[in-house]
């Protein structure tokens, strides 16, 4: 589900990423049903915009380790 997560949110927040790159992702197509169910989990998602915050969330965390990483390195 990750990568169907992903490639939304690079098509509703095009201004957000710029480039997407997925590794291990499912490339095969999915099943009506499947879609069906993954859509609602994205809807429920997009309800409180869960999927914005834990993007923002994730990625600050993520860079703001590295900064710190790199600062301690330097100091």
């Amino acid at each position: 589900m990750g990568g169907f997560v992903a490639l939304n949110l690079a098509i509703y927040y095009p201004k957000k990423v710029q480039k997407l790159i997925l590794i291990g992702s499912n490339g095969r197509s999915v099943s009506k049903s499947r879609k069906t169910l993954l859509t609602k989990s994205l809807n429920e998602f997009n309800k409180n915009n869960y999927i914005e915050k834990l993007s923002i969330n994730s990625l600050n965390s993520y860079f703001l380790k590295k900064i710190r990483t790199t600062n301690d390195i330097l100091r």
